[in-house]
């Protein structure tokens, strides 16, 4: 039984182990945590009063290479594991993240932009990536590929010079809650991102700061696995440049710590949502030797499964009950790319909003607690699924209000990330049928051989 903590290394030490006492005393054993971060964040941005910085922030350093405070965040983590250690629990490290919340592929590949004559003094040509093969100089896009930023009024269209994104305007991350809609800002993100895999200098960046955290832990007992990125995801045609990406970033990882599992962080096989659109080639990127199990994430609402202003017991499309049919067929999709390929899988990310979407903090949530054990039923039944993670650790934490606001600078860390509506899958520690709900499904998927 886990959970997504990921605020753990950014909440005070005192915060932490209460939260930590109050997970272990529920049968919580894994927790799922952004181990890196990236800053660089404009100051007009840390202070807009009504979406706030978007970010985490303080991030783990401003720089795109390895610096003094890089190796001064790593030992601070160090202190993290060794609290999550002392409880018997173990810890799987997001090294990167697809989205922009905690700076991730969006601030490297802005970094890259902003500072492409900048080295990091080391040598990483065995595990950069770029657009065609590195030994049979093969061109890796397929002709029918997702070209970036088709659509893009901040863009143009097309991969640049080196896989570095151009601007039309001005070059700045969009982030999507400060931006119109109709302006598409994430497919802007999502774009940028995927540029990430071929732009060799901002991989060059990513490499320095993960060696420094890797290297600093990659002998604590508190870990359980390394992890390439929180939901990297790869469109039509990109296959190639993605799967040689997993396969250099986790030989990577293991040329430095052979000793602790790896994993990509997917979201999982998501043709049954949009085709061939995004990660229809899940199981190969999975079949590489250095990937050790396969994982997969679930948002009904998000995928416009469910709506939550539905009564528990309607029969409507977008009811709890057909989000949950959709639920397990999506699961059993995802069980047959592990069988196939012999590895473990987990579901390491769900989450479902309180009943009718009602904003305060103590609003019932009984379709949510119906909805976890619907997942949690799946892992006892299936013994393909080693371990899941429900979305999101609050604990102690709450919104400064009960309007579901953004993040803004100073207030508490709690579920939901910076860039989300403060409240909206956050677990509190006074949720007490769902803390129920939690402990009696952990004494049993704990002790599953």
């Amino acid at each position: 039984m886990g959970t997504n903590f990921w605020a753990a290394p950014f909440v005070s030490l005192e915060r932490l182990r209460t939260e930590l006492d109050i997970l272990q005393a529920h049968g919580v054993l894994n927790l799922r945590i952004m181990a890196l971060a990236e800053g660089d964040i404009p100051e007009s941005q840390q202070n807009d009063e009504e979406f706030g910085p978007q970010r985490i922030y303080p991030a783990s350093n401003d720089a795109p290479c390895a610096d003094r405070a890089l190796e001064v965040y790593a030992a601070s983590l160090k202190n993290v594991l060794d609290e999550i250690h002392g409880r018997g629990m173990k810890a799987v490290m997001v090294l990167n993240d697809f989205w922009h919340w905690s700076g991730g592929m969006p601030q490297y590949m802005k970094w890259a932009h902003d500072q492409p004559e900048t080295t990091c003094g080391e040598d990483f040509s065995d595990y950069q990536v770029g657009l065609t093969h590195p030994e049979t100089g093969a061109a890796l896009l397929a002709a029918n590929h997702e070209v970036p930023f088709a659509s893009s009024i901040r863009f143009q269209p097309g991969t640049g010079e080196d896989c570095q994104a151009v601007a039309i305007d001005e070059w700045a991350i969009p982030h999507s809650g400060i931006l119109d809609q109709d302006t598409r800002p994430w497919d802007d993100q999502m774009h940028l991102s995927t540029l990430f895999f071929c732009n060799k200098k901002a991989q060059e960046f990513y490499f320095s700061r993960a060696k420094v955290v890797i290297e600093k832990l990659k002998d604590h007992p508190g870990i359980m696995a390394w992890q390439l990125g929180n939901e990297p995801r790869s469109f039509r045609g990109w296959g190639g440049v993605f799967k040689l990406w997993v396969e250099r970033n986790a030989k990577f990882i293991k040329d430095l710590d052979p000793n602790h599992l790896v994993s990509i962080g997917s979201e999982g096989d998501l043709s049954p949502n949009w085709g061939d659109y995004a990660n229809s080639d899940f199981r190969a990127f999975h079949d590489v030797p250095g990937i050790d199990y396969l994982t997969f994430h679930i948002w009904p609402e998000n995928w416009s499964w469910y709506d939550p202003a539905e009564p528990i017991d309607s029969a409507a499309e977008k009811s709890l009950n057909a989000a949950i049919t959709r639920t397990n067929e999506y699961i059993e999709v995802q069980l047959e790319h592990a069988r196939a390929l012999n590895k473990p899988i987990v579901v390491e990310e769900f989450g479902l909003a309180r009943d009718d979407k009602s904003e305060p903090v103590e609003s019932p949530a009984t379709k949510r607690n119906e909805y976890y054990a619907t997942v949690f039923d799946a892992v006892l039944e299936n013994e393909e699924l080693a371990g899941v993670n429900f979305w999101a650790w609050a604990g102690t934490g709450r919104p400064t209000d009960d309007g579901n606001d953004h993040w803004h600078l100073g207030e508490d860390y709690i579920g939901d990330p910076p860039h989300e509506l403060q409240g909206w899958y956050s677990v509190y520690d006074d949720d007490t049928e769902t803390l129920n709900l939690i402990m009696s499904y952990a004494d049993q998927i704990n002790t599953i051989q």
